[in-house]
């Protein structure tokens, strides 16, 4: 019976590797939508707090998100997934903006010129929250994320945030989607080089040199 039940359960794992692998979506960053405190990548792969912003930067009004950058690619339709290397970050948010931009969000952790909805994790100093809309809760995480996934599936209406080395998932949401969906990220403040990391968005190839460097970290 246990055979039996490990043979089971080793096909569900399989079965949702493929789902999410499947929908991997090669993700590229936005630098028009991002906050001029932020620097972009030149591969657009990457997103870091920047120091000293340029004077281009200060001067642009493009600006629809506080403190984080848009993705290019957004998507109206089927499923997708996407993941991103948060490193040992102490401090990150990642989610997905899906409606019209109407101003500022009461949200402690996510606010000013957000989308009017939002689903996002944010990490802060070992701990989670996770949140829909402006609504915030705490998150049970087993262990430290390095990798987050996000799967998207605009038909049911679902949204669900994994801890992308092992698959296993954090939390899910039930969304009526009536409008585009753009992954966002927020790499957070750096103060004093503590959390000068980037958020790397991953890729087939970028995946497999994180994995490298994870595994000799």
């Amino acid at each position: 019976r246990q055979s039996n039940s490990w043979l089971i359960l080793d096909e569900v794992v399989l079965q949702k590797t493929q789902r999410l692998w499947s929908s991997l979506r090669a993700i590229s960053l936005d630098p028009e939508t991002a906050h001029p405190e932020l620097e972009v990548s030149a591969d657009r792969l990457e997103v870091y707090w920047s120091k000293k912003p340029t004077l281009e930067k200060k001067q642009n009004t493009n600006i629809s998100t506080q403190y984080s950058v848009w993705a290019k690619e957004r998507y109206s339709s089927s499923s997708h997934y996407w993941e991103v290397a948060v490193w040992k970050k102490p401090y990150w948010l990642i989610g997905l903006s899906y409606g019209s931009a109407t101003g500022d969000q009461d949200s402690e952790h996510c606010n000013g010129d957000f989308n009017n909805t939002f689903c996002y994790i944010y990490h802060g100093n070992g701990k989670y929250l996770i949140c829909q809309d402006s609504n915030e809760k705490p998150l049970a995480v087993k262990k430290t994320i390095q990798k987050l996934g996000v799967w998207v599936d605009i038909q049911k209406g679902n949204v669900s945030f994994y801890d992308g080395d092992t698959l296993a998932l954090l939390h899910s949401f039930y969304v009526e989607f009536s409008d585009p969906v753009y992954p966002i990220f927020n790499p957070r403040f750096d103060i004093n080089g503590q959390n000068s990391q980037p958020l790397a968005t991953l890729n087939l190839r970028n995946k497999y040199i994180f994995q490298k460097n994870s595994q000799n970290a």
